[in-house]
């Protein structure tokens, strides 16, 4: 394993910290190296990229300190410090970085060491939905003006959350294909850290009695999602 004398020595030499410092700042391309494994990740909350510190040797400190402006180390925290070791003829160690939820297009990772640090950008992209499941708590409203239905739009993925902030639209389709009532309450910011979007339907027309789909939809990576949900409109109370 290589040691850099010029370093090494000013360690043990007594009042050098003025010319460890300068040593440090004229050589830091060469002391502390880093690397993403990709440049992005999707933001759904579980997706990972490693990224990799390397240093010439133990001389100034085998702790390295990542630090992240966005997303999690692999322990839930915006910082780890991890001790290098000998790898492939250097000293390294590699962090592993977890997406959040928020579509962040710079995310700024960096390795300090010593008073030197160096970063790398990474992107959080958007995680679409693969499917909506939309669910009523109710089966049934009267026909009256001004009655209501809770729902909720429950965004899904194979892997992760999608992304906050996801749009739903809904629409009520009665049997003869005309729309009816209106939406109210639905969630101004999106979808929120559990892919969930909450509405309520709220009933204008009291001529109305019969089956009611509300449609559910959000867009997709190639097109939109939907999912249908049949209630009934039952006589006035």
């Amino acid at each position: 394993m290589k040691i850099l004398p010029q370093l090494l020595v000013c360690l043990f030499l007594a009042g050098c910290e003025t010319d460890q410092d300068k040593y440090l700042k004229e050589n830091e391309q060469h002391l502390l190296k880093i690397s993403a494994s990709k440049t992005q990740i999707e933001a759904d909350g579980v997706s990972t990229l490693n990224v990799t510190a390397i240093i010439p040797d133990y001389s100034i400190s085998k702790g390295i300190l990542f630090t992240t402006s966005h997303g999690k180390f692999a322990d839930s925290a915006k910082q780890a410090t991890l001790d290098a070791a000998l790898k492939e003829d250097t000293m390294r160690v590699t962090a592993v970085l977890v997406s959040s939820l928020e579509v962040t297009p710079e995310v700024k990772v960096a390795a300090s060491i010593k008073g030197l640090e160096k970063q790398v950008l990474v992107a959080f992209t958007q995680a679409f939905p693969e499917a909506v499941n939309l669910e009523s708590a109710i089966a049934s409203i009267p026909a009256n003006f001004g009655s209501e239905a809770p729902l909720q739009a429950f965004l899904l993925r194979q892997q992760g959350t999608p992304s906050l902030h996801q749009i739903v639209t809904f629409n009520a389709i009665k049997e003869n294909g005309g729309q009816l009532g209106e939406f109210r309450a639905i969630d101004p910011g999106g979808s929120n850290d559990k892919g969930i979007v909450n509405a309520i339907f709220v009933l204008k027309d009291t001529t109305y009695t019969g089956p009611l789909r509300i449609i559910a939809t959000a867009y997709a990576r190639s097109g939109v999602v939907t999912d249908t949900l049949k209630i009934f409109i039952t006589k006035k109370q």
